[in-house]
């Protein structure tokens, strides 16, 4: 599942304890509200992801011209500094349109979290605290989990239903 990965570890974010059957944690099916179809439910969910931003900052990755040192000299603009894909929301929209978000739920969900926790990682790293983007950071992860803890809440258990 996706509260697994060391953004979560990083900001301190809550690791889901085992089910009462004492079996790991795990997705099943999407949110009722998808109405159990996963077509266009990851361009929702990067929607949904952009609408907790409030602000464009997320929006695109830094400009290039502006923010040279955020980038890996040669990756074409796909690298930061320190290594990582460098990921936006228009990116991930991108994706999900795409269909590279498609397969299965659990599956599905692992990618956008993996792209939405490296583009909240990928600001951590680059700005320093004080800086407002550092801060949007931050209360968009606050924001992200909380809402991935109430799609987990109406998630079904295959072994515990």
């Amino acid at each position: 599942g996706g509260k697994g990965f060391a953004l979560v570890m990083v900001l301190g974010g809550p690791i889901p304890a085992a089910h009462t059957s004492g079996h790991a944690p795990h997705r099943e099916t999407p949110p009722a509200s998808a109405g159990g179809q996963e077509e266009g439910l990851m361009v929702e969910i990067v929607q949904k992801i952009r609408s907790l931003c409030n602000h464009s900052l997320f929006e695109k990755a830094p400009d290039p011209t502006k923010k040279a040192d955020y980038y890996m000299p040669d990756s074409g603009g796909r690298k930061t500094a320190w290594g990582t894909s460098v990921v936006s929301l228009q990116e991930m929209e991108t994706r999900a349109r795409a269909g590279e978000y498609d397969g299965f739920w659990e599956h599905d969900m692992s990618k956008v979290e993996k792209d939405l926790n490296l583009m909240i990682l990928n600001a951590i790293f680059y700005f320093n605290r004080s800086h407002p983007v550092y801060k949007a950071a931050r209360r968009l992860h606050a924001a992200t989990t909380e809402m991935q803890n109430q799609w987990d809440s109406m998630l079904v258990c295959r072994v515990c239903r």
